[in-house]
């Protein structure tokens, strides 16, 4: 899975100009919540804040 982790990873810095990748996950979808856990996901603390200045809540981010 390490190998996998990191070889993905490489792969996603050339294709996305970003330090991160958000994804939303709402407190009941517990086996998504796992599976973005197990990938290097963390879930934020605060919400995350759009151009706009939107807020989103239940996502989960992951560093690049």
């Amino acid at each position: 899975m390490a190998i996998f982790h990191e070889v993905t990873k490489k792969q996603i810095k050339q294709l996305v100009i970003s330090s991160k990748l958000a994804t939303k996950a709402i407190k009941t979808a517990g086996q998504r919540i796992t599976a973005l856990q197990n990938t290097g996901f963390k879930s934020t603390k605060e919400a995350l804040v759009g151009h706009d200045g939107t807020k989103y809540v239940d996502y989960f981010v992951y560093d690049l």
